[in-house]
């Protein structure tokens, strides 16, 4: 039986910059603390790890089969729509008992967008 414990993995596109990779490591660390250590995890697109393929396979190894990745991206573009999947494919095909959802990018959300209204409205 698989375990019905669930994982949400916030896909970033990644940098060679260290710094550039620090507000998304203090994003994950807080949500750890707030939902629990194994429930969110962060993955590079490229440049540094960890990346979709390892996330993948450290929640299998950890016992967990059903993911979400949420694309911290502000639109669909070509991570969203090629880069993402493609890399899902074969998790799927290494793994086919895993349940995967890919999520809409972050800057599509209605509750995004209306931050982002908010922020405005303060800057004006």
């Amino acid at each position: 039986m698989l375990d019905s414990k669930k994982r949400l993995i916030l896909v970033v596109h990644g940098s060679r910059d260290p710094a550039w990779l620090l507000p998304f490591k203090k994003l994950e660390h807080i949500l750890k603390e707030e939902m629990g250590e194994h429930t969110v995890r962060l993955a590079c697109m490229q440049f540094v790890s960890p990346s979709i393929e390892e996330t993948g396979e450290e929640a299998v190894k950890g016992g967990i089969f059903n993911l979400s990745f949420l694309p911290l991206f502000m639109s669909t573009g070509g991570h969203v729509e090629r880069d993402i999947p493609v890399k899902i494919k074969s998790l799927r095909e290494k793994w086919p008992e895993l349940k995967i959802e890919i999520l809409p990018p972050l800057g599509e959300h209605p509750k995004f967008i209306q931050l982002v209204r908010e922020i405005v409205k303060e800057a004006l």
